[in-house]
């Protein structure tokens, strides 16, 4: 592959990279690793060839650049990508992918390629210290410095609106142009468009790498603050534990005994059967904690007894005990006889209501009151 050239180089290892990120290998398979070392090998080796032919100037803007430039714009995200797929994560991998990604950043940036937001954000950055040096915490305080919490909600949520947009409508001319965006010298196909057309494909590309290059660099700055954090790894750990907890199991073999005569060997229950020479050594040192009793049932009621004497009630003296002092109530009486008293009252009390009825339909209310006197 030698004689082909940049761009035929650059083309085939997009569509690799695209194939092996669409495979349905596993990123920690040794099939998939080796095939990522070889894509690794090859972009840099195009990020090299880039880097001697200049296609980049400080000193230009992108209305400057040649349309069919603009795609390897593109080469140190792809890096970054790649590095991120190695497994396990390593300091040095994740370095890498974090170094590719700022690098893209900032020559996207010499170009005015980057949103008011972005600029936002890693500006109160670099005017403390270099981007390539920043990690977590610099990224962190300055998102807080940015955006209120409610603010950086509403970014993310804009920020995926414009990461699908930009999907959608790269996918629908993904017909028309190569997946890498460079001119495919075998069948021109993006040839059929003009060059303002091609040269907002391939910005598009751009702005949508950008959009995920943010996205991709928060978690790797996490990524890398979490691996600073995490404690020494020591090989020999696991079988030392091990040893640890096989020596505490095995109650025959105590973990220490020194001159003082300290044991960790575990207590024998107080009701099991022990001698006095396993309890007091003949130099009358005690061994182990026991109790002088006159009954040996007499310590065991009070292990598993409730330590204390409760009186006894049976279950119809407690019931009585309940009624006679109102906490329970006796059924009552359904059918309960009438007496011939209560009938007479109830019949006065019904011809005093009619009464009064009949009075209040002779005399309405209102009808004592007078308009004027009369004499």
């Amino acid at each position: 592959m030698s004689d082909i050239s940049v761009n035929k180089r650059y083309k085939n290892a997009v569509d690799l990279l695209n194939a092996l990120e669409a495979s349905d290998d596993r990123k920690d398979t040794e099939g998939f690793q080796q095939r990522l070392n070889e894509l690794i090998k090859e972009f840099v080796l195009i990020k090299r060839i880039v880097d001697l032919l200049a296609l980049f100037s400080n000193n230009e803007t992108i209305d400057e650049v040649a349309h069919n430039y603009i795609p390897f714009l593109n080469v140190d995200y792809y890096l970054a990508n790649l590095y991120g797929w190695i497994q396990p994560p390593q300091p040095q991998s994740l370095q890498q992918c974090k170094a590719h990604y700022v690098e893209y950043i900032q020559l996207v940036e010499r170009y005015g390629l980057l949103s008011s937001s972005q600029k936002q954000l890693i500006d109160p950055i670099v005017e403390k210290k270099p981007l390539s040096t920043m990690d977590f915490d610099d990224w962190d305080a300055a998102n807080r410095t940015a955006w209120s919490p409610m603010e950086k909600r509403q970014l993310k949520i804009d920020t995926h609106k414009q990461i699908k947009a930009l999907k959608e409508k790269l996918s629908i001319l993904s017909t028309s142009t190569s997946t890498s965006g460079i001119d495919d010298e075998a069948d021109n196909l993006i040839d059929t468009f003009d060059e303002d057309t091609v040269r907002k494909v391939y910005l598009d590309q751009v702005k949508l790498h950008i959009l995920l290059s943010f996205n991709q660099l928060e978690s790797v700055l996490m990524e890398l603050e979490l691996a600073k954090k995490a404690p020494p790894l020591n090989p020999n750990k696991h079988y030392e534990d091990h040893q640890k907890a096989a020596q505490r199991n095995d109650k025959s073999v105590p973990t220490k005994d020194g001159s003082s005569g300290y044991t960790t060997k575990v207590e024998s229950l107080p009701w099991k059967q022990v001698s006095a020479s396993q309890l007091v050594s003949k130099q009358g040192k005690i061994l182990q904690p026991f109790t002088i009793v006159s009954n040996r049932n007499q310590l065991r009621e009070k292990v598993f007894g409730t330590g204390q004497t409760l009186p006894s009630m049976t279950v119809e003296e407690y019931l009585d005990y309940e009624l006679a002092n109102g906490k329970l109530m006796k059924d009552e009486v359904k059918d309960k006889p009438k007496n011939e008293d209560d009938d007479a009252e109830d019949e006065e009390e019904e011809l005093r209501n009619r009464l009064w009825d009949d009075w209040k339909d002779d005399n309405p209310k209102g009808s004592g009151n007078m308009k004027a006197n009369i004499g």
